[in-house]
């Protein structure tokens, strides 16, 4: 893999990190409205779901992880 190569990757990566977070974000929005409804019937177990979700909802940490990996790939600049 060439340099030009490895950004076009990054760049869909970040591409990619950014959907997933804008999906997660919606999605916990959503499950939000309902949790509130629901935790009128029971609070114990919807307290435990929310903790559940934020849990889930921290993509930036599941991300560097792999962003950490995919730089100790960076081919070498060859003299640029």
């Amino acid at each position: 893999m060439d340099e030009n190569e490895w950004k076009t990757l990054k760049e869909a990566y970040e591409d990619f990190a950014v959907d997933v977070a804008r999906t997660v974000d919606a999605l916990l929005i959503r499950a939000g409205v309902v949790l509130d409804v629901a935790e009128r019937l029971a609070p114990e177990r919807v307290r435990e779901f929310r903790e559940a979700l934020e849990f889930a909802a921290d993509v930036d940490d599941r991300f560097a992880a792999f962003e950490r990996r995919m730089n100790a790939f960076r081919p070498a600049s060859q003299g640029g």
